[in-house]
């Protein structure tokens, strides 16, 4: 019912939000960017929220797009369908004149009247008395003097963000977040069938229960991200942010449920003052193609496309040579890096 009301709402309102740009972890995380087009001032609602991780949150917009305000709330609308059944027809007609073909065991007739009730049994006001008919023996139902009634109207409701934006030229609405259904499993080989050079390559594999991606550049991070409060919505998306259950748990530092910032090529780490001394870790060095910022290493790969429940293989994260008089140096940090690491690289 909810993707109904989604599809009414936006008939009305500008187009959904759609992923730009995704820095992917190997926890089920992923740091989304998307992007809403704005053509002009007024309203925008929009019916596929995210739900982003507790402070990870945040709106911008392009020059010239200015956001008076921001509501999320529950919006109803009534639809309307064909009724598909006999039973439902009936229903929809008590009161009219109406003529039923009838198939019983014995015979086949016609009977005509008014539809005073209608169930498994249907009950008509006729010419020669009050009838009941069997539903389930009805082949054919008309209204000689009236237009029968064939469609019904019910509510629907669902969850939706509406902005109010001033718009001084056509532009987009930025909504970053860190969401759960999107990682990626990486695995490396070394190619030394040419007999003089080394190759490294690497591979991921994409899992995205979360959401569409359509062409866009992603990046694939070596490590996991360090936010404490991961397993919980942020507050302008839970369904009861007010609670004084779920308000203790915003307050709640202890460290006990605290994901941790871990990169998987670490090889010590170390203590900061952050809250009750969350770890994080020093990151080991790569050479290659990538890039590495503090304790994060990244793999970029342009031109990303999945649909949600998709699994993509993308080869050539990293491709890389070296001679085989390098070798013995580079393997020999990287083993003995890897003796003290919980995890492989």
């Amino acid at each position: 019912m909810i993707s109904l009301l989604a599809l009414a709402l936006m008939q009305n309102t500008e187009p959904q939000e759609h992923v730009i740009a995704a820095s992917i972890f190997k926890n089920n995380y992923a740091l989304l960017v998307r992007e809403v087009p704005v053509k002009g001032s007024g309203e925008i609602t929009l019916t596929d929220l995210p739900h982003p991780a507790m402070g990870t949150f945040w709106i911008s917009a392009s020059p010239g797009i200015e956001i008076e305000d921001i509501v999320h709330g529950s919006r109803s609308k009534t639809m309307t369908r064909t009724v598909d059944s006999f039973s439902e027809i009936l229903a929809d007609n008590v009161g009219k004149t109406l003529r039923l073909s009838v198939n019983d065991p014995t015979k086949q007739y016609t009977v005509e009247g008014k539809l005073l009730s209608s169930g498994e049994a249907v009950i008509l006001d006729t010419a020669q008395g009050t009838v009941a008919v069997p539903r389930i023996e009805i082949t054919n139902i008309t209204a000689p003097n009236s237009k029968m009634n064939y469609t019904d109207t019910y509510g629907i409701s669902a969850d939706v963000v509406t902005f109010h934006v001033k718009a001084a030229k056509p532009g987009s609405i930025y909504l970053t977040g860190l969401e759960s259904g999107l990682n990626w499993t990486p695995a490396f080989g070394i190619d030394i069938s040419d007999g003089k050079t080394a190759k490294l390559v690497a591979k991921a594999t994409v899992s995205d229960d979360l959401a569409e991606l359509n062409d866009i550049d992603t990046q694939f991070v070596a490590g996991v991200p360090n936010v404490p409060w991961i397993n919980m919505e942020d507050p302008f998306f839970a369904s009861n942010p007010t609670t004084s259950s779920t308000l203790s748990n915003y307050g709640n530092t202890g460290t006990q449920n605290i994901n941790r910032f871990q990169n998987t090529g670490s090889t010590a780490g170390k203590v900061e003052d952050f809250g009750q001394n969350l770890k994080l870790a020093q990151g080991l060095t790569f050479t290659g193609e990538g890039k590495e910022g503090e304790d994060l290493f990244f793999y970029e790969h342009p031109h990303v496309s999945l649909t949600k429940g998709d699994k993509g293989y993308l080869h050539s994260l990293q491709d890389g040579c070296a001679v085989y008089g390098c070798l013995h140096a580079l393997f020999g940090r990287l083993w003995q890096q890897r003796c003290v690491a919980l995890y492989p690289v």
